[in-house]
């Protein structure tokens, strides 16, 4: 059983006075560190454990690594997980700052800070090995080509052989995608994708779940062929997986995917994909397909934009906000000016409805997310589209009872404007300033407002009405502004 909360809690020496917490500020960043990184006093160690980047930094590779060095492998040793976290979350920046500065004469010690890092992912604790995932991360892009090679790929292969635990198998999926960036695209392909293809295919779902995320991080670094030819394969078969969890990861990564891919491979194998997973069993891959609709949808030509795909980016703007706490409706919201755009106007006529239910939606981020794209919207319509359809919508946003709502129309509004007809930019800007400004209730949105007095007013053709809707603005809102 675990220890009371007071047994837990850390103490103070029992020769503790005031003068404990003093540090000697005749010292140099690398000495303070070698003094109190190892403090009894909390605050003290943490603190120059923190600093010990900035400190390499400053001092450069040659002074820092005989210091530095001996103190980590020291602490991560230590029975304090907060201290081995700090550590981990150290050894990254600690890497990059010694190739900076010591270049080939520190690829040695660069080196160390991998094994720390790479000692440190089979710690107990979760927080360490998420810290300590991250540093090996971070530290394969100080490594020279070579230890890429030698030392950090070694590294991976312990972790994905058979005696070694799901999670350490699963952390080493991850890993192969975070350490892409440092490699070539061919080095990709042969030393990363050879060895995530094998997990792609693990036995445990666990495995092939975090693989089938991965493939989305290494694809925009493999040559196009590759990502073609071979990983393309490997995803399609992970998305008919009997796991639906594998299937929910594919998902989240499809329009990511059809963005590197030919149209050709779009149409031929995702275009039906995304009908498959739209229409799932498991309401835990429709959603996640849904929510990726937009982004999906604004790679493929006009053409390739069905029916069918608009009806299921509308009902979006129906879910059940009680079920997924307003994500698809926001989904929609945030994708609906892609959407437009790539089905085009004509398309709006289907459209319509949904996005007149997404302004009276009770989620006040879609309401947020609609005023700020307004003008975006306004935009693909034209001017007389926007005027009959959506200026309804904008006086609705602009009399909302949250500040943050109307923020997003008061940020744009000169923008906002631009798309109505000339002739009637002058009754309009009135008409929103006057609205705006009186419901307005945070200095940030006075402030917006009057940054787009001077955009509005060079909107108007007729000499003096842009000062009319200026003062407009400054009677009703501006007594707030110093």
């Amino acid at each position: 059983m675990a220890g009371s909360p007071v047994e837990e809690v850390e103490t103070f020496p029992v020769e503790f006075d005031e003068t404990s917490l003093q540090v000697d500020t005749g010292l140099n960043s690398l000495q303070a560190i070698r003094q109190y990184a190892t403090s009894p006093i909390y605050l003290q160690r943490m603190a120059y454990i923190q600093g010990m980047a900035a400190a390499a930094a400053e001092a450069g590779h040659a002074a820092s690594t005989q210091v530095l060095l001996p103190i980590i492998e020291e602490l991560i040793e230590w029975d304090d997980d907060e201290v081995r976290e700090a550590v981990a979350a150290q050894l990254a920046p600690l890497a990059s700052a010694w190739r900076a500065s010591g270049g080939e004469a520190a690829r040695a010690d660069i080196c160390s800070l991998l094994e720390q890092a790479a000692e440190l992912l089979r710690d107990d604790s979760e927080e360490v090995a998420a810290s300590a995932e991250a540093a090996v991360a971070g530290i394969a892009a100080a490594l020279a080509p070579d230890d890429r090679r030698l030392q950090l790929l070694p590294i991976l292969e312990e972790l994905t052989s058979e005696e070694e635990e799901e999670d350490l198998v699963a952390t080493a999926a991850r890993l192969l995608a975070a350490i892409a960036p440092a490699f070539l695209p061919e080095e990709c392909e042969t030393e990363v994708l050879e060895r995530l293809l094998i997990l792609a295919g693990d036995p445990r779902y666990a495995v092939r779940k975090e693989a089938a995320a991965a493939l989305g991080g290494l694809a925009p670094h493999l040559p196009p062929p590759a990502c073609l030819q071979r990983l393309l394969p490997a995803y399609l078969a992970l998305a008919a997986d009997k796991i639906w969890a594998v299937r929910k990861e594919c998902a989240g990564i499809l329009a990511g995917l059809a963005a590197l891919v030919p149209l050709e491979a779009r149409r031929h194998h995702l275009v039906p994909l995304f009908d498959r997973l739209a229409g799932d069993v498991s309401h835990w891959v429709r959603n996640a397909t849904l929510e990726h609709l937009g982004p999906f949808l604004a790679t493929l030509e006009a053409a390739d934009v069905s029916t069918g795909m608009l009806q299921q980016f509308c009902g979006m703007a129906a879910a059940d906000v009680g079920f997924n706490d307003g994500a698809l409706p926001l989904a929609c919201a945030f994708n609906f000016p892609a959407v437009l755009s790539r089905a085009g106007a004509p398309a709006w006529g289907q459209l319509r409805p949904a996005y007149l239910r997404l302004v009276g939606s009770q989620v006040w981020r879609v309401r947020r997310s609609l005023a700020a794209s307004m003008h975006e919207v306004a935009a693909l319509l034209g001017p007389q589209l926007a005027l009959q359809d959506l200026w309804p919508a904008v006086q609705d946003l602009a009399h909302d009872s949250l500040p943050e709502v109307q923020e997003g129309l008061q940020q744009n509004m000169a923008a906002l404007l631009a798309r109505l007809p000339p002739e009637l930019r002058a009754v309009h800007v009135s008409l929103l300033a006057a609205t705006l400004s009186h419901d307005c209730s945070t200095w940030r949105g006075r402030v917006s407002l009057v940054e787009q007095m001077g955009p509005s007013a060079r909107l108007l053709d007729l000499q003096g009405l842009g000062g009319r809707a200026g003062r407009n603005v400054w009677r009703h809102g501006g007594s707030g502004i110093d």
